[in-house]
């Protein structure tokens, strides 16, 4: 029993139409680790370690990132982002209902002024309990690689 392909018929070439996959993820390579710490605020300002608006400078900045690495891919990633972001707020329990709305209003504020490419460090002021959480030594329980020094995130992402 023969495997080659039957008489009359063209074996096709897989190797073309297929992007290479270094291709296809190179401008997402850098995506996870950045946003990861940067939105870990927002898990905190949840968790209560940390005042809710400790979380509207990172997120800013995250969709900042987003726009200006991945041009329009990154604005449909802020959007479903926000939404996702929301949803969280939505969770949290924060009462009275209005500061629950405040909370979600600035949020959203927040990364519309990222994804704008406006400066985030002039509008959101810099939040020192987030410093304290992202040092090694301190009392949170996060494992290693810790956080991004939230201070200092200008020089991270250029």
């Amino acid at each position: 029993m023969s495997t080659t392909a039957a008489p009359g018929r063209k074996r096709r070439d897989t190797s073309e139409g297929f992007i290479d996959i270094d291709e296809q993820t190179g401008p997402t390579d850098d995506v996870t680790p950045t946003l990861l710490p940067l939105l870990m605020s927002l898990s905190h300002a949840r968790d209560g370690k940390v005042p809710f608006k400790c979380a509207y400078r990172p997120y800013c900045i995250a969709n900042s990132f987003l726009t200006k690495r991945l041009g329009d891919m990154g604005s449909t990633v802020c959007d479903q982002l926000t939404a996702v972001m929301e949803s969280s707020v939505e969770n949290v329990g924060l009462k009275p209902k209005w500061r629950r709305n405040n909370a979600m209003r600035e949020l959203r504020l927040a990364g519309k002024t990222g994804a704008k490419g406006r400066d985030c460090y002039k509008r959101y002021p810099h939040c020192s309990q987030l410093d304290r959480i992202s040092q090694p030594n301190s009392t949170s329980s996060t494992s290693p690689p810790y956080f991004l020094p939230f201070g200092n995130l200008g020089e991270f992402l250029g």
